[in-house]
């Protein structure tokens, strides 16, 4: 059952909210200090509604959705040839206890050393406020890169590979390439008198 905070509070963009005195979900799509733009999660394109105008936060609750998937873990080993297995407990002996896949089988433990999880290829994005994983293909993106989503939000990559198991989608929207705009030494000084 989701929780909804009660308090207003700065929110960010991808947070799911409600109107104080509504029931429809929506997604913050530009964050403020006071204020925020919001579409309902029924209209993915923002057509039915019209264009989503800034509201106080104060207008809105936080939904926090609280229910957690349980799946089991699936790891490799990481010496040739990898073998793939699903966590089933550790040992004793600190060994991870893995449920071998493929024609071998069995139960294998292993030293947690000699054993990763498998993970999507994730980068690690801000836009104003705390780091967001998304997955996305190997070299699509470079450190640095700005992603303009197709919300209009602006994503700055500042990790690659982080392999996180916290995931918000798949990074969509398009890269920016930027030039410097740098004025000639005789015109600066021009300016400055």
């Amino acid at each position: 059952m989701p929780r909804e905070q009660e308090v207003s509070d700065v929110f960010e963009p991808g947070d799911i909210v409600r109107l104080r005195y509504g029931t429809a979900s929506m997604i913050v799509i530009q964050a403020g200090p006071t204020h925020l733009v919001a579409r309902y999660k029924s209209d993915p394109h923002g057509r039915s509604y019209g264009t989503p105008q800034p509201r106080r936060n104060s207008d809105f609750v936080r939904i926090e959705t609280k229910e957690t998937i349980t799946m089991s873990k699936l790891y490799q080993t990481i010496t040739e040839p990898n073998r793939f297995g699903s966590f089933l407990a550790h040992n004793s002996a600190g060994q991870i206890v893995l449920e071998m896949k493929g024609t071998s089988g069995g139960v294998e433990a292993f030293n947690p050393d000699a054993v990763e999880e498998v993970r999507p290829y994730t980068v690690a994005a801000v836009s104003g406020g705390s780091p967001r994983h998304f997955i996305t293909k190997k070299g699509s993106v470079d450190k640095g890169d700005v992603v303009l989503t197709p919300t209009g939000m602006l994503l700055h990559i500042i990790r690659l590979d982080t392999k996180s198991a916290k995931v918000e989608g798949t990074l969509k929207g398009r890269k920016l390439l930027s030039e410097a705009v740098d004025l000639p030494a005789n015109e600066l000084e021009e300016i400055e008198d």
